[in-house]
């Protein structure tokens, strides 16, 4: 469209908007409707259409100069507004202003087309007075231009998705997918047939079916057809696919793997990149900036995509391969055939997914709802009509903006390459020459052709550039995509395969010429990077280097992946090899080509359907990344085995560069020799057959200097960093890996939180009291340096011990040489790191853009003028600020006490009672040093004691870091190094020396914690309780280190050895030197370039910490080998927020205060604290006809406001207006009461002037009514947290987990005893019958009551073998971890005999169901922005309600294995006892099941009563009132009858479910006793009950109109009633339970089959799918509710739970009869068998976890399906974890013998 311009006036009033607009050409329709809407938003109380019509415009962003240009507005909101006489209609005109291009979104009447809005944007007619709905995106004379305008119409999605096309794309995309599905079907039904052998593979069928006639019949199925369906099947497509064995015959080539994996990635990374940040992201220009600026980064957006020039080089050798092989299969011949099959091949390979992809865009582009970035609705048009280039494979030719599908420009361009291989191997066929001089010209042409281009159109060398559209389709266009320019990567790669063919000898024959190869090939691509870094700038004149680098960086990217090749291939790939060979890269190598052409579409559809634009940080951009690659590769895996490998029938990769390899002609057996020659010679300790002295001369190198060199590669100080296996010779002190890592992890924490809230933080003094008023949070930052003092008694323990074997080695003399060594190894070890440190920190620090907390800048002037205190070791000494890399005192204080050591041992040596003597006056002056340095100067016992900065600089100098107030536990750790040496005998002889040390250490460590909390307050006076505590806390400390040790080292550490000597330790253990020395580097950095401050919450704390923790790991790796492990060569560690008040009872403070705020919020310049408390009350959400209509403020805000006199409090009010009910959060002065504050809001008194804290939520004539008012006051948590009631619930809880872990700790001190035998379990000492009688089955570690014990005689014998062997031992070993956690993460089935295997899967599924419904309901019921639409989702589509409606359908599933266990199980012990249903049987029947559930449900009570009590609630905090109804009403849950209650009433509301429950257990016996006395009236009485539960719901449902599934409305009283008087009564849930007993009876009681034939089984599967399809489909059909009796409602209400529990009672017969096929298989996957086993405890808690996520939320949540999938992924992952823990700590070891029913 041609340029036009116009000035858009300014905010500047004309009269009328439309004015004389007949003379431009607007339709009278669109000038009325115009003219109403622009007149009616001017008023004073205009509309409501008409303010969401004008705030679904655009407005200007919050970042114009970083990029935020586009006023894009919202096209919902636009579309949903309805006026008088039109709609809404979204428009977006495309503008610039002198050089900034950007688009803003307008919305106007739908009665103007396309050409009257034009006009009126252009002439700038869409305003009137102070109102213009377009304004100039920067203030200044710059005029506006429009290049084009374009109108969504809201008739239809997308504006062409006219016709019939996409229809019949669609059509094509099922009808390929369906093909393979159908064989998927008929595969599984072959495996019905009645031959009981195994039906051979498709191939083996075809080959057996070639090589013989005779055995032909003996195929099945014989026919081709069913053959070419077994072939497209999913069983046989799937095969392989994610294989991490390599799938190339032979084993060769499986670099390729790897080269392809990487550049798929490095594609998607591109593709993410540009995709994203060209169209719709706010600070455009950063992201720009930032990729130019950085070498690096430039890697995610220019050169990446030589990752195409990567695929052509596979590509090339791949196709030369593969001709190759057919000509020598043809006997030498290029014969025509051989041709066609090359070329058949390959259209086979690639058309049917490229038309599928194809169609697929054209069909789902054009159903899509796309949101204001819409730039994507274009590819849908050019599919249309340019979708024969793509079949033809000439897109790549054709102007750029008409290609379909425009990354597929690749496929045409590879597939014109592949027509030229034929051509060229003929060539090197007839003659070499010829060959090498077409390769040479063609070499030249295609340089040649890229440097003219470039030269000519001043090309930028890589993208983005300083690119306007305009200019990149003229790249994309002329040079980018064609074939002239990209040639010569290919015909290297065809170079390659004809090497590789026709090779008879090695290409690399010396190493020397292999370390040049890969000299070279590094250079070349560092030059490739670092030219397109020199070069990003191009200049308007043909430049000479940007024409050479364009024309030749390709090739020679190109040239350095076939030397990769190569010499990975021939043996010298090394480490790069090892990499590219792993196993991990094969899946993403087999699905490549289909996420490849996928991606795209991925990333164009999740761009399209924003509302928003994306933020660009670098961390945005991985999460984004991330985020796309997953379902890129998972829905490549589906087109993969659905469409890319059925469609080439034989998946046989032969020359994209996505593909697979052929192998070389290259014998089977010696392949195999040769790989094992090869892989054995490469191992550390190479077997003697491979070593040949014969040839040693030969060997190279020899000579020291290439050693040297091995032992500083990677190759060799990489080896054994991450391994789990302890690298202490002998595995002894392996419990050393643990303190060390556990250590370092407490030093990192400390640090994180001292460094950084005593700096930059906005709440400094809410952490400081934070820490300081809990014992738990000070070892996050007092005692955590507790965490020094275990170092240095690990370094005194490895310095006396590495001492004394050297002295031992010297045979026993302490000579210089010796002590030479010793400090030589000790320097040698530290100072490389510590150096290069040092070195970094000057350079790095003066490099850094600091923020404006730059508080560790002064570190780059201490170390250039301090440096040397670090290197003599004297840093500790000198004055603390000015200290280089302060905290590396520690390693100056180690170094000291280190030197130390000699002399100790020296006196050791000399006399034993000298050396007692000196190393008690030393502990006793390192004692009085500390007492008296903080007597005389006041010193806090922890860090920080204080926010003063000269105080905590006065303790760093002259005590904390001092040599004379830390040698205690150094000197302990010499001690233990000694005692270790010289022991003759263990320390601990007595299991009763063992229980007390550990007894006396447990209590030092609290002593030391206890103190340090009681202490924290330092009197201005000396305190000799603070004097004694700093002398000695740190050797006590020291002390309980030592007994750790020992005790673990001589065989008494039990579990906590066990804990400390996990593998999962070492690799941290290993880099722990280099993590300590640069995690404060990393800590300050990111504090340093901060531009705005932390704030201050244990979540945001535990967020940092793990986030820095990690990237200290990180780095800690790289340094350890880089760094550390060469230059000390051979690793040893050694040592180391009114007026007339009155008449409302409002309290004179109150009115004051309000007062005060109010006319404070209402002046020019308000103060800050009125400003926080009027932005912490609620404001009108963006989306209230979408269900935004709570205002909730916020809670944190407002509390953080401090007035004058008073300080922000934050309260609700409980609102209606019209059929709206909502929230209002308002900040009040706290000396307002909640009385107070309801006055004020009743009657509209929280206003001055303009200024309302509760306006309207419409713009309308109805009245707010408020129903309610709270107040959360500022000096509580919660509210209801009173009393003792949650103390004494928290003791009870604390309780129950404690006697588990004492339990544990006990069982662990019996394994300390000396007799051989092991003790028999708590299993073998009893015997449990009962089974479960709550949905579960027993556990494999469940006693069984076919023990094989004869007679009570044979048991008595052997009980006194029983250790312990009485009743209270154990029952302590029954408690114990070590027996509760058996089994629990088993994924064998624990089902006696392997029957019933199906129930685990039925189970896990309906508990992941009722979690999806619990999390949707509770959480968009509550706090979320568009209730409406969520609801209005769940309601219109069958999927949904899935998630929300007939999901609590699972409920009754579980009601269905409960009846059917309890019949069960109360049969069997019927049995048991002779038939006789005696009290005694009902008595145990009965306990049993109370003993199941209650110790879990009511510590679940506790937990709630106590833990909701402390939450710090957010503004969402409806779950609060759950505290008073567990408080009141914990006894109906007692006595199981709180289904029976009000709801309202209810504590642990879900808990209703077990009420119902075992109300209907205690129904069991009644029927069962009826069905053994007379089974004609058991059938009666069955057959009324059924018919009573079904009148009961239908008459209800008939009478009060219930809905027929929730959630009904958002209306909370229409909720309550269907609960309380429907849906948790027993009178209508009690169908399926019966059914579930009567299907026990008969699993109990049959003697044959209730299934005898395929017919029957085939009509109850029919039945089955039809019932559950009807009950789904009703709900859907049936969710409009009535307002008068609806017979449809009543009937399905009372039916549809009693018709689902009898197809579930079919599935469970089925699959237990044998009849169950595919559904078995997968209801019996081992995978299900451990969320089977924590159901219980994860149904109990999971609510628990909803509610405490929601209601301690800020703000509310958005509801998007793919929102509400990540949110319940999350939670669910944590209920599982959670309930596993509960499992083992509560629900099995209370019921002691754990036997699922």
């Amino acid at each position: 469209m041609k340029r036009e311009k116009a000035r858009v006036h300014q905010l500047a009033g004309t009269s009328l908007g439309l004015e004389n607009t007949q003379a431009l050409n607007v339709s009278q329709r669109c000038e009325e409707d115009t003219n109403t809407f622009i007149w009616e938003i001017n008023q004073e109380t205009p509309k409501e259409y008409t303010v969401f019509m004008h705030n679904a415009s655009g407005r200007i962003g919050g970042n114009v100069t970083g990029g935020d240009v586009n006023q894009t507005g919202s096209l919902d909101q636009c579309q949903s507004t309805h006026g008088p006489t039109f709609s809404g209609q979204y428009c977006q005109a495309f503008l610039s202003q002198g050089t900034v291009q950007h688009v803003v979104g307008v919305c106007v009447p739908d009665s103007c087309s396309e050409e009257d809005v034009h006009f009126l944007v252009l002439h700038g007619r869409l305003q009137y007075g102070q109102t213009a709905l377009i304004s100039p995106i920067l203030v200044n004379q710059s005029i506006q231009e429009m290049t084009m305008l374009r109108c969504l119409p809201n008739n239809t999605i997308a504006p062409d998705a006219s016709g019939h096309g996409y229809v019949a794309c669609l059509f094509v995309c099922c009808l390929m997918v369906a093909i393979p599905l159908a064989a998927t079907m008929f595969t599984a039904l072959l495996s019905w047939q009645k031959n009981k052998d195994v039906s051979p593979s498709p191939e083996a069928c075809y080959m057996k079916a070639i090589s013989t006639h005779k055995h032909k019949p003996v195929c099945f199925p014989r026919r081709c057809l069913e053959r070419w369906l077994q072939a497209f099947s999913l069983q046989n497509t799937c095969r392989g696919v994610f294989s991490t064995t390599s799938s190339i015959p032979g084993g060769g080539y499986s670099s390729l793997n790897g080269i392809r994996a990487l550049s798929l990635l490095w594609i998607i990374c591109g593709h993410n990149s540009t995709s994203t940040y060209y169209y719709n992201i706010d600070n455009a220009e950063e992201w720009f900036e930032y990729i130019r600026s950085s070498l690096f980064h430039i890697i995610t957006a220019g050169p990446g995509f030589l990752a195409v020039d990567t695929f052509l080089v596979l590509g090339g050798m791949l196709s030369a391969k593969s001709l190759l092989g057919s000509i020598n299969r043809a006997e030498g011949k290029l014969s025509v055939s051989v041709v066609g099959n090359y070329f058949y091949s390959r259209i086979k390979r690639i058309q049917p997914l490229h038309i599928f992809c194809l169609c697929l865009l054209i069909g789902v582009y054009s159903l899509v709802k796309w949101g204001p970035y819409m730039a994507y609705l274009k590819e849908v048009e050019t599919c249309k009509k340019y979708w024969w280039a793509n079949i033809l494979f000439i897109n790549n030719l054709i102007n750029y903006e008409h290609t379909c599908l425009p990354w597929t420009w690749y496929l045409s361009l590879d597939f014109q390459f592949y027509a030229t291989t034929p051509v060229l191997l003929y060539l090197h066929k007839l003659n070499r020459g010829v060959f090498a001089a077409v390769v040479g010209g063609l070499l030249l042409l295609t340089t040649a052709a890229g440097a003219i281009l470039t030269a000519l159109n001043h090309f930028l060398v890589y993208i983005p550039g300083t690119w306007s559209p305009e200019e990149r389709q003229s790249q994309l266009t002329m040079y980018y995509t064609k074939p002239y320019t990209r040639y010569g990567p290919y015909l290297l790669g065809i170079l390659l395969g004809i090497h590789f063919v026709t090779k008879k000898d090695q290409l690399i024959k010396k190493k020397w010429q292999a370390a040049l190869g890969w000299f070279c090939t590094i250079f070349l691509m560092a030059v490739v990077f670092g030219l397109a870094f020199a070069l990003r700038e191009t200049p308007d004149y043909p430049s000479v280097p940007h024409a050479l680098y364009q024309g030749l960086h390709r090739t020679v990217w190109a040239l350095a992946i076939v030397w990769i090749i190569v010499a990975c291939e021939e043996g010298y790939g090394g480490l790069i090899k090892s990499v590219l060979s792993l196993g991990f890269w094969i899946p993403i190598s087999n699905i490549s080509f289909a996420a490849y052409l996928f991606h795209p579409i991925v990333i164009s559809l999740h761009n399209g359907v924003q509302e928003n634009t994306f933020h660009f940080t670098v961390f945005n951009f991985m999460i984004l990344y991330f985020g796309r690659l997953l379902p890129s590769l998972l829905i490549g895996y589906m087109l993969t085995v659905l469409i890319e490998k059925p469609y080439f029938l034989k998946y046989n990769r032969t020359s994209l560069g996505l593909e697979n390899t052929q192998a070389l002609n290259v014998s089977q057996r010696c392949e195999e020799d040769t790989n094992t020659f090869i892989w054995e010679i490469n191992q550390e300790t190479p077997k003697e057959y491979t070593v040949f002295n014969k040839h040693k001369p030969v060997c190279f190198p020899r000579r020291c200097l290439e050693r040297w060199l091995q032992a500083f590669s990677l190759q060799n100080t990489c080896r054994g960093v991450f391994s789990t296996t302890s690298s202490i010779p002998g595995g002894g002190y392996s419990s050393l890996n643990g303190i060390r890592a556990l250590s370092l992890l407490w030093i990192i924490c400390g640090h994180n939180s001292t460094f950084t809230y005593t700096n930059n933080i906005d709440n400094a003094e809410e952490w400081f009291e934070y820490i300081r008023s809990s014992p738990f949070h000070i070892i996050t930052a007092g005692p955590g340096f507790l965490a020094v003092d275990t170092f240095l008694v690990l370094g005194g323990m490895l310095s006396a011990k590495s001492l004394l074997g050297s002295i031992n080695r010297a045979e026993g003399k302490l000579s210089v040489s010796v002590v030479g060594n010793y400090f030589y190894s000790r320097i040698k070890r530290i100072q490389p790191l510590h150096m290069f440190c040092v070195c970094l920190l000057t350079g790095v620090y003066s490099l850094v853009k600091w923020g404006p907390y730059r508080t560790n800048f002064k570190g780059v002037d201490t170390c250039r003028t301090y440096w040397w205190a670090n290197v003599l070791f004297i840093n500790n000494l000198i004055d603390t600020q000015n200290t280089c890399l302060p905290w590396t005192w520690y390693l100056s204080l180690d170094f000291q006490f280190y030197a130390t050591t000699p002399v100790l041992l020296y006196l050791h040596k000399l006399n034993r009672g000298v050396f007692a003597a000196v190393v008690g006056g030393l502990l006793l002056l390192t004692t009085a040093a500390g007492a008296i340095l903080t007597a005389l100067n006041h010193f806090q016992v922890y860090i920080p004691g204080t926010l003063h900065l000269d105080k905590i600089v006065s303790n760093m100098t002259i005590y904390y870091t001092k040599p004379y107030t830390r040698y205690g536990p150094y000197l302990l750790g010499i001690l233990l190094g000694i005692h270790f040496v010289t022991k003759k005998d263990q320390l601990i002889k007595k299991k009763w020396q063992a229980a007390l040390g550990w007894f006396c250490t447990i209590f030092l460590m609290a002593v030391v914690f206890g103190l340090a909390f009681a202490l924290r307050e330092t009197p201005d006076y000396p305190s000799v309780p603070h004097a004694l505590y700093q002398g000695l806390h740190r050797t006590v400390w020291a002390l309980a280190i030592v007994w750790i040790i020992v005790a673990c080292e001589e065989g008494y550490g039990g579990l906590i050895k066990s804990v400390l000597s996990l593998g999962f330790w070492i690799p941290i253990s290993n880099i722990s030197f280099a993590a300590y020395l640069f995690h404060p580097i990393v800590i300050s950095l990111h504090n340093g370039v901060q531009e705005n401050t932390f704030h201050f919450t244990v979540f945001n704390f535990m967020i940092l910490y793990f986030g820095r923790l990690l990237l200290s790991l990180l780095i800690g790796y790289m340094l350890t080998v880089l760094i550390e492990k060469p230059y000390f060569l051979k690793y040893n560690r050694t040592s180391l927020g009114l007026e007339n008040t009155q008449a409302l009872n409002v309290s004179q403070r109150c009115e004051e205060d309000t007062n005060t705020f109010i006319w404070e919020i209402n002046q020019e310049t308000p103060k800050e604290y009125a400003v926080f408390m009027h932005n912490a009350s609620g404001r009108i959400g963006g989306n209230v006809t979408g269900g935004d209509v709570n205002q909730t403020g916020s809670l944190d805000h407002c509390r953080s406001a401090h007035g004058p006199t008073f300080s922000g409090q934050y309260c609700q009010a409980f609102l209606s207006q019209g059929t709206i009910q909502h929230v209002v959060g308002v900040c009040v002065p706290d000396s307002c009461s909640e009385e107070d504050v309801h006055f004020l809001v009743l009657h509209g008194r929280l206003q001055y002037g303009q200024t309302a804290l509760i306006s309207p939520i419409l713009v309308n004539q109805s009245i707010q009514e408020m129903t309610m008012t709270r107040c959360l006051p500022n000096n509580t948590i919660a509210p209801d947290a009173s009393g003792y009631g949650y103390v004494a619930c928290l003791f009870v809880c604390c309780l129950m987990v404690a006697i588990p872990l004492a339990a544990t700790m006990f069982t662990a001190l019996l394994s300390w005893q000396k007799n051989k035998d092991v003790s028999p379990s708590p299993e073998a000492c009893c015997k449990n019958t009962a089974l479960n009688p709550y949905g579960g089955l027993k556990s494999n570690d469940s006693c069984s009551s076919e023990m094989n014990i004869s007679t009570s005689e044979e048991f008595n014998k052997h009980k006194p073998v029983c250790f312990p062997r009485r009743c209270l031992e154990r029952w302590l070993q029954a408690f114990s971890l070590q027996n509760t956690c058996r089994g629990v993460f088993s994924t064998t089935s624990s089902i006696p005999g392997g029957g019933y295997s199906s129930l685990n899967g039925i189970r896990a599924l309906s508990l992941l169901w009722i979690i999806c419904g619990h999390d949707s309901t509770f959480t968009y019921t509550n706090n979320t922005d568009n209730a409406e639409e969520w609801l209005e989702c769940v309601r219109s589509s069958p999927f949904h309600i899935i998630t929300a409606g007939a999901n609590y359908l699972a409920v009754d599933t579980f009601l269905v294995l409960g009846g059917m266990l309890s019949a069960k199980s109360l049969l069997g012990s019927i049995n048991r006892a002779e038939g006789k249903l005696s009290v005694s049987v009902v008595g145990n029947y009965f306990f049993s099941r109370i003993k199941r559930i209650q110790p879990l449900l009511m510590f679940c009570v506790c937990l709630l009563t106590g833990v909701y009590s402390l939450v710090k609630w957010g503004p969402y905090r409806t779950y609060l009132m759950k505290v008073d109804t567990c408080r009141t009403h914990w006894w109906a849950n007692l006595l199981f009858i709180s289904n029976l209650i009000d709801t309202q009433n209810l504590c642990l509301p879900w808990t209703w479910y077990l009420s119902l429950d075992f109300q209907f257990y205690a129904t069991t016996p009644v029927l069962l006793y009826l069905h053994k006395l007379n089974r004609g009236v058991f059938a009666a009485v069955v057959g009324g009950l059924l018919l009573l539960t079904t009148a009961a719901g239908a008459i209800l449902t008939a009478l009060k109109h219930f809905p027929v599934f929730m959630p009904i409305s958002l209306n909370v009283l229409d909720i309550v009633s269907y609960l309380s008087m429907y849906y948790t009564k027993p009178y209508t849930r009690y169908g399926p339970y019966l059914l579930g007993i009567l299907l026990g009876i008969h699993f109990v009681t049959k003697k044959d089959q209730l299934i005898k034939k395929k017919w029957q089984a085939a009509l109850g599967w029919f039945c089955t799918i039809f019932l559950m399809a009807v009950v789904f489909g009703l709900a859907f059909a049936l969710r409009e509710t009535p307002d008068y009796p609806s017979v449809p409602h009543a009937l399905y209400q009372g039916l549809h739970r009693t018709v689902w529990a009898l197809a579930i009672v079919w599935i469970i017969v089925a699959c237990e009869e044998g009849y169950g096929g595919l559904i078995k298989s997968v209801l019996s996957l081992g995978f299900w068998i451990p969320i089977s086993n924590i159901s219980f405890a994860a149904y109990l808690f999971h609510p628990i976890l909803i509610s405490l996520h929601n209601g301690v939320q800020e703000n509310k949540f958005h509801f998007t399906v793919f929102n509400f999938m990540i949110l319940y992924f999350g939670r669910l992952l944590l209920s599982l974890l959670i309930g596993y823990m509960l499992t083992v700590l509560i629900e099995k070891p209370y019921f002691l013998k754990y036997n699922r029913k």
